[in-house]
């Protein structure tokens, strides 16, 4: 809720938000590989935006589409619920669980979730933390906006608001990603939310 209402809350701010913050986005999708891109690009007969995806597969779809897509990346089914899809796998070196959101009446996929298990190390937490966090912000610079560009780091949650370059007002928004620790007890885990704009908004 908390993070849906900071959401929220950018989306009124956008035309401040990126009027300040614009000059300190630099446009590099041009050095970028096709493959490279954090953005999933569609052809016009599927939309006419490019979409947030996540490793390539775009969080938007039935639940079992996107299914076919991460089995196709080398993820293994771990656990299927009414309302999610949870998946093993591995990204940059750590073993991951991916639980997939979607809509029951639906079936349309609005979340994806990474959860890096991080012990009972608070510190191995806020180290992977920051380590993902600056991963996100060198991999999204020129596609999204992002909360330490508001002045206001904090050591346990970091958000990026994605955008369809070239940033500037009145630029599409394809979603938000957000980091949060949270603790477990007596252990800590990575949360990294890839959101669907769409869903948070309506």
């Amino acid at each position: 809720m908390k993070k849906v209402l900071l959401f929220n809350l950018i989306l009124l701010l956008m035309p401040i938000f990126v009027g300040s913050c614009v000059n300190k986005v630099k446009d590099s999708s041009s050095n970028m590989k096709d493959n490279d891109y954090p953005v999933q690009k569609l052809d016009s007969s599927q939309s006419s935006h490019i979409k947030l995806s996540f490793q390539g597969i775009a969080i938007e779809g039935s639940h079992s589409e996107f299914e076919t897509k991460i089995l196709e990346q080398g993820y293994k089914i771990a656990e299927r619920n009414d309302e999610n899809n949870v998946y093993e796998g591995n990204i940059e070196g750590e073993k991951v669980d991916i639980v997939v959101y979607y809509n029951s009446s639906t079936k349309k996929v609005y979340l994806c979730r990474i959860i890096i298990d991080c012990g009972n190390s608070y510190d191995k937490a806020r180290a992977k933390f920051y380590y993902f966090k600056d991963l996100y912000k060198e991999k999204y610079e020129g596609f999204a906006l992002n909360s330490d560009m508001m002045d206001d780091p904090d050591t346990e949650s970091f958000s990026l608001v994605v955008i369809e370059p070239p940033v500037h007002e009145g630029s599409t928004v394809l979603g938000m990603i957000a980091f949060s620790i949270d603790q477990n007890n007596p252990g800590y885990k990575l949360y990294i939310d890839y959101e669907n704009t769409e869903t948070l908004a309506s």
